[in-house]
């Protein structure tokens, strides 16, 4: 099993929006943070599939790099483990 970062981000009065590092363009979004270890695994599982499909490398998990989470703005950050 491996585990990979998961950005959180949220303007006011917005979902919470989430972004994987290690995919780019891999976002989400859901309503709160009891929802964000489901719907990051549904949504990176679903992404990782698609990569597999179409015979793409699935990249290694990367390491929290604290320079990245300061210039992307990020609320907070999790891990969701595939």
């Amino acid at each position: 099993m491996k585990q990979y970062v998961v950005y959180l981000h949220q303007d006011a009065g917005t979902d919470i929006g989430l972004s994987f590092p290690d995919f780019p363009g891999c976002i989400a979004t859901c309503e709160n943070l009891l929802d964000v270890g489901r719907v990051g695994k549904e949504v990176l599982e679903f992404h990782i599939d698609g990569m597999r499909r179409s015979g793409l490398e699935i990249p290694e998990p990367s390491g929290l790099e604290m320079e990245d989470v300061a210039r992307e703005s990020v609320l907070a950050v999790a891990f969701v483990k595939i």
